[in-house]
């Protein structure tokens, strides 16, 4: 499961992860796999990242000792200079996941236009099977046109537009916590996330829409995203 976008990469890996091990410890599976900004796992160690998305041989070695270790799923943040420079060549995802886009990373030694960045990152869909594209994000039209021209399937998410697949509604906060309902195809229920603010709700149905692809059960999302 391979994540890009501006922002969100990082907690949205992480909220697919939590659900994957609540589903992981129910099935008495290893948790899975992940590849992120902060730490890696691979089945076999945790380490402190260097890189958002790893080099080339460091990538496969995570993979080699993921599939080692029994591990069934990992998830990544993919970077733009990952898609650019071709790191993740050899790679690819079961889902691909463009959160949003916004003006960053624009330098001599990164991207040297918007322009540039974007279709970096748009790259994503070409080595994906399902694409996953958030339809508040800026762009949506044309992550959306990206994704149907490549992936066999592509599914939506949003905080405010219902003819998404997935979407949240009666979104309200109650101390630390924030409650929200999440339609689904397979469910219609209240969910409780441990994080304030609009863009984690936000980043907690992309990873809804992912569990709900992969068909794990409410209550592994509901316990994972509480935790």
């Amino acid at each position: 499961i391979g994540i890009t976008g501006t922002k969100g990469k990082t907690t949205t890996a992480y909220y697919i992860k939590s659900i994957l091990d609540e589903y992981a410890k129910v099935n008495n599976q290893k948790d899975t796999a992940i590849i992120s900004s902060i730490d890696t796992y691979d089945g076999v160690s945790t380490y402190t990242s260097s890189l958002t998305t790893p080099l080339p041989l460091e990538l496969e070695n995570v993979f080699f000792n993921s599939v080692f270790s029994k591990v069934k799923n990992v998830v990544m943040e993919v970077s733009s200079q990952a898609l650019k420079y071709h790191r993740v060549y050899s790679t690819n995802f079961n889902i691909g996941i463009f959160l949003n886009i916004s003006e960053d990373h624009i330098s001599n030694v990164e991207h040297k236009d918007f322009d540039d960045y974007f279709n970096s990152k748009l790259k994503i869909f070409e080595k994906s099977n399902i694409g996953i594209v958030n339809l508040d994000s800026n762009f949506s039209d044309k992550i959306y046109k990206k994704a149907k021209e490549n992936c066999s399937r592509v599914y939506t998410y949003s905080l405010k537009n219902k003819t998404a697949d997935v979407y949240a509604y009666d979104i309200k906060k109650d101390h630390l916590y924030t409650i929200f309902k999440v339609h689904t195809k397979n469910f219609d229920k209240e969910i409780i996330l441990s994080m304030p603010g609009l863009f984690n709700v936000e980043n907690a149905i992309c990873a809804i829409l992912v569990a709900d692809i992969m068909n794990i059960p409410y209550e592994c999302i509901y316990n994972g995203l509480k935790v």
